[in-house]
């Protein structure tokens, strides 16, 4: 049965001028589509009400819409359009239902429960959010719950996993639902001299020897300079003065 209801009234006018004048009036163009619907049903619906509906309805809550008691559909959301910027609903797309006949349709994913790999240090992260199921229309549910406290380090979940129940989860079974990873710490190793992110540079270390190739250190500040010229060794003999050239 219907959750929720949503009266409309059929839109004659399509295009953007007409479907841009509805908007500025408080309406939202829509259409309905799917099982029993021979050409798609142009309507229009007030913004207020289907606001309201969205902030109470989850993704595929069944909707009644009525048009002024002469005739109703029951319908789900299949998509929402709103505006990029000012996030105003701009249009909706309904999809007819039938009770007898099975839907496909989106259900989100409610992990459940305290893994027991938290203890280790483990992480549990999310790699799928939303399972693709059929089902009849009185079948679909809110979401999909998984209980992952049995999770230790390294264990993870597939959509193979996913307990059976009155739906049928057509999403590829290898998927990976979740899993429990552990994160190590990077060591970064740091170069004596190189300068940092912050600017700050690492200092050298004591008695370190450049690699071969490498530029000899800078020399410290406030260091003197190395003597140009050796001193002779002990008893050894100055060298000879340079010839003088004789004049011509």
């Amino acid at each position: 049965m219907a959750e929720f209801v949503l009266n409309a009234e059929v839109r004659t006018n399509t295009g953007k001028g007409p479907a841009r004048r509805s908007r500025a009036e408080g309406l939202v163009p829509a259409v309905i589509y799917g099982k029993g619907v021979e050409k798609p049903v142009h309507c229009l619906l007030k913004r207020r009400e289907v606001d309201s509906t969205l902030s109470k309805a989850n993704r595929n809550a069944i909707v009644k819409v009525d048009f002024s008691g002469k005739d109703a559909r029951e319908v789900i959301f299949r998509e929402v359009q709103k505006h990029p910027i000012t996030h105003r609903l701009e249009h909706l797309d309904f999809q007819a239902i039938d009770h007898a006949h099975p839907i496909r349709v989106e259900v989100s994913i409610n992990l459940v429960g305290e893994p027991i790999g938290r203890k280790a240090g483990a992480i549990l992260t999310t790699q799928l959010r939303t399972l693709r199921v059929e089902c009849l229309p009185d079948n679909i549910p809110a979401q999909i719950d998984l209980d992952v406290t049995a999770l230790d380090v390294g264990d993870s979940l597939h959509v193979s996993d996913i307990p059976k129940a009155a739906y049928k989860v057509i999403s590829n079974p290898k998927f990976t639902v979740c899993q429990m990873s552990v994160v190590k710490e990077e060591v970064v190793a740091v170069v004596p001299g190189a300068v940092a992110a912050d600017g700050t540079v690492a200092p050298a270390v004591a008695g370190a020897v450049p690699a071969e190739g490498a530029a000899a250190p800078a020399a410290a500040a406030g260091a003197k300079p190395a003597v140009a010229a050796a001193k002779p060794a002990a008893g050894a003999k100055p060298a000879a003065p340079a010839a003088k050239k004789e004049g011509k």
